[in-house]
């Protein structure tokens, strides 16, 4: 969704809250619209009505952490999705989220159960699947990680990203031909990747 269209929105949600402010989903939904035009400190505060409102509100509280993110309050974050997932143990998002923030504070091992519980409540979230299969590669888990990089793939082909991942997955097995063809699928999708043409001419001279 576009910038102008979420702001459009926004502007109906303030609306709506001006005729009837105990209206949790309008303050849910305005946190959420905040949060994505970049303004966390609102988005925060309209989460937090939202919770004041309906207390046990699993998607209040899902966009009340993502607005702690986007404010660069991990700690927070993560208590706070942890909470939206007693709350909704099949959430896969908060899941999803949660494994990404335990990935980015160096705890991979960690992440892996959220990123497979996001799987099993949605098996086709090619997202958790490609973190998912990064968490096990930098937990030595390199043969598993291949299996979920090519089903995050046929999930989304033209995922560069996914394509070099897979690359220095396919390394670490010493699948060298491979890895090869996915630096050069990296190349077509995205020619000016310096990574993978340092990459190429590195295997390519051995």
């Amino acid at each position: 969704m576009q910038a102008g269209q979420v702001a459009a929105g926004a502007e109906h949600l303030r609306t709506a809250i001006a005729l009837k402010p105990e209206f949790p989903e309008a303050h849910c939904n305005l946190a959420s619209a905040f949060t994505i035009l970049g303004n966390p400190q609102k988005a925060i505060a309209h989460a937090e009505r939202a919770l004041q409102l309906r207390p046990g509100f699993a998607l209040a509280r899902f966009h009340w952490a993502n607005a702690f993110i986007e404010n660069n309050q991990p700690d927070r974050a993560i208590a706070e999705l942890e909470t939206v997932i007693r709350l909704q143990p099949d959430y896969a998002e908060a899941h999803s989220n949660l494994g990404s923030l335990l990935y980015r504070a160096g705890d991979p091992a960690r992440s892996i159960p959220h990123y497979e519980a996001a799987l099993r409540s949605k098996p086709a979230f090619s997202d958790a699947r490609g973190t998912l299969a990064s968490a096990l590669l930098q937990t030595g888990r390199a043969e598993e990680a291949v299996g979920h990089y090519r089903t995050a793939l046929q999930l989304n082909p033209n995922h560069a990203e996914t394509h070099f991942n897979l690359a220095l997955a396919l390394l670490r097995l010493g699948r060298t031909t491979e890895a090869i063809a996915e630096f050069e699928a990296v190349l077509r999708l995205t020619p000016d990747d310096a990574r993978a043409r340092n990459e190429l001419a590195r295997l390519r001279a051995k």
